[in-house]
C-alpha cells in the first residue's frame, strides 16, 4: 500500500537589505499538512537543496515550526521526511520538487512524499547521511603526544 502525503510548502518573502547590495533572500516555511492525510511527519524533515546554477547542495533539518532561509534562484529540492516519536526515526517518506524558481515575494507549491521513493536515489543517500550523522563516533581516539613524568 502506498501512503502520499501532501505537504504545502509555503514560501514567503523576507528582504534582507545591506549596503552591500546582496540578493533579498525568500524564506522557506515548511507547513506540514500530513495530518490531513492520517499520519504524522513529527520525527522531523530533512530538505536538502541543491542550487541548479552552481550545483551546489546545502542541507536544511527541520524538527518543528522553523524556516530556513533559501537564496533567490533555481532550487531542486528533496524532503525526507521521518514519522517517528522521536527524532529522524520512524518510516520514511519522500519527494522532490525539481526546477523550483525562487524569485517571486511568494509562492504555493504542492509535493507528495511516497514510502516508495525511499527506495531510490537520491533519498537513499540522504536516509544514509541523516543516519551516519547521528551516530557516535566511538572507534576513534585523539591521543596526546606530550611526554608523561616528571
Amino acid at each position: 500500500m502506498i501512503i502520499k502525503n501532501l505537504l504545502t510548502l509555503t514560501l514567503l518573502s523576507l528582504l534582507v537589505t545591506s549596503c552591500g547590495g546582496q540578493k533579498a533572500r525568500t524564506n522557506f516555511n515548511l507547513t506540514a499538512g500530513a495530518t490531513v492525510t492520517g499520519f504524522s511527519l513529527s520525527g522531523g524533515t530533512f530538505i536538502r537543496a541543491i542550487n541548479k546554477d552552481s550545483g551546489v547542495p546545502f542541507d536544511i533539518d527541520m524538527t518543528g515550526g522553523e524556516t530556513a532561509l533559501i537564496p533567490f534562484g533555481n532550487w531542486d529540492l528533496h524532503l525526507v521526511g521521518y514519522g517517528g516519536a522521536g527524532a529522524w526515526q520512524g518510516t520514511t517518506y519522500c519527494g522532490s520538487l525539481t526546477n523550483v524558481s525562487l524569485d517571486q515575494p511568494s509562492a504555493n507549491l504542492s509535493l507528495t512524499l511516497d514510502q516508495t521513493n525511499c527506495a531510490i536515489e537520491p533519498y537513499l543517500t540522504m536516509i544514509s547521511d541523516k543516519a551516519s550523522s547521528l551516530q557516535a563516533n566511538w572507534d576513534s581516539a585523539v591521543w596526546d603526544s606530550d611526554s608523561w613524568g616528571p
